[in-house]
């Protein structure tokens, strides 16, 4: 046997190695089905590294990334929603609460740089359907139908505002036009 000789290379050569670890803390992701948010898009960015980002399959796979991650977004959402709700039950953390909306607010910045970087941002998500069959995308007519709903929420929204603000100044000049004629 000989010693200090190897056909090997030596052991100071190292491998690059990535953390897929859940950087959300430890109250993301409770549960075996649910993956941790980021090991999730590290995973999917490895493997497009080396390929064409224009091409459609690397479009297709960022398109599937994003609606998985706004299904996330969507769940966590709602679960910080709840954790408000019940803010003053008993057995709720404020700081639980908290650090999960912390999250919220970090899971939205990191869909949105997805969303930034792959382009997929431009288009409109549709949710992959349960049976997982392709959906079909919204037509013209509906897709004009709900942006005019969402128009006509804001307007009414802007409008009941500046009401608000309207009653509120005349208010306050009925009040200095009474102290003033005394």
């Amino acid at each position: 046997m000989l010693s200090g000789s190897s056909n090997f290379p030596p052991q100071s050569q190292s491998l690059p190695s990535y953390s897929l670890q859940n950087t959300f803390g430890t109250n993301f992701g409770q549960g075996p089905q649910q993956q941790p948010f980021l090991s999730q898009t590290n995973q999917q960015d490895l493997l497009h590294q080396n390929a064409d980002p224009n091409s459609p399959e690397v479009f297709k796979d960022n398109l599937r990334i994003v609606q998985q991650q706004v299904i996330n977004l969507q769940d966590f959402a709602k679960r910080v929603l709840l954790s408000i709700q019940n803010a003053y039950q008993n057995g709720n953390s404020p700081a639980h609460t908290q650090a999960d909306i912390a999250t919220l607010k970090q899971m939205i910045s990191v869909v949105i740089e997805k969303m930034r970087q792959s382009g997929v941002g431009a288009l409109p998500i549709i949710p992959p359907s349960q049976t997982g069959a392709p959906v079909p995308p919204p037509s013209e007519a509906q897709l004009l139908a709900n942006t005019t709903k969402s128009l006509q929420a804001l307007y009414e929204k802007l409008q009941r505002s500046q009401e608000s603000a309207a009653v509120a100044a005349n208010l306050l000049s009925t009040d200095v036009s009474s102290r003033s004629g005394k």
